[in-house]
């Protein structure tokens, strides 16, 4: 089972993070907190937001997370400076220009920096653009179930209805009362079931049974 960042880990990228704004260094720091100490882990999650946010127009699709997360950290403006998300990763994308020396030469912390920056950027952006709110709790589950984007933009939306995406989350983990779980258990079923139209019932609940089972497992960390 891998390790989770120690404290000295979090201190290291949140000091690189710092310089991208209270916003982005709250949800990076938040995200890396919750991964084991592996680069590869950051790197799954880096592949599943960056293919939500071009789905959603966040990013277009030769964009790389990475580098916009580098350019937030070297940047002399961070996204309070701005009335809109959208503003911010133009900003970022047409005024900021990557240190590319600095970047190549870059060690795993400030790699793991850049990376959760980025995540936190495309993620305020995806939020921007569908009215939900998305959490660093969403992308740990997300990516530990190996969700495809097409998935996880479903669940974005069909639980951007009902105003909370963490029940998406707290479903998983088990953490709802009966009502909500059953309320929360249908739209999770509805969304793999329009994702898999051939699909019967069972195979519809089984396959919510065992994303259950394996987000109760942690299976993630034991792969990882």
């Amino acid at each position: 089972m891998a390790i989770p960042l120690i404290t000295a880990a979090i201190g290291a990228i949140g000091t690189f993070l710092s310089a991208a704004g209270p916003a982005i260094c709250r949800f990076g720091t938040a995200l890396m907190a919750k991964l084991p100490v592996v680069l590869d882990t950051i790197n799954k999650v880096v592949q599943i937001v960056t293919s939500v946010a071009q789905l959603f127009g966040v990013l277009s699709p030769d964009e790389d997370l990475e580098e916009l997360g580098a350019k937030a950290c070297q940047a002399d403006k961070n996204s309070e400076d701005f009335k809109t998300n959208e503003a911010y990763i133009n900003y970022l994308r047409n005024e900021v220009t990557l240190d590319h020396e600095a970047y190549a030469k870059r060690g795993d912390m400030e790699c793991m920096a850049h990376m959760a920056a980025g995540v936190s950027v495309v993620s305020q952006g995806v939020q921007e653009k569908t009215g939900v709110e998305i959490t660093p709790d969403f992308w740990v589950e997300a990516t530990r179930l190996s969700l495809s984007a097409a998935e996880v933009g479903k669940a974005i939306s069909a639980f951007g209805k009902s105003g909370d995406l963490g029940v998406f989350v707290d479903y998983l983990k088990g953490d709802l009362g009966l009502e909500q779980k059953l309320q929360a258990g249908e739209i999770i079923k509805d969304v793999v079931s329009e994702l898999n139209p051939t699909w019967s019932q069972a195979e519809v609940e089984g396959a919510v049974q065992n994303m259950c089972a394996k987000a109760r497992n942690n299976e993630w960390e034991q792969e990882a």
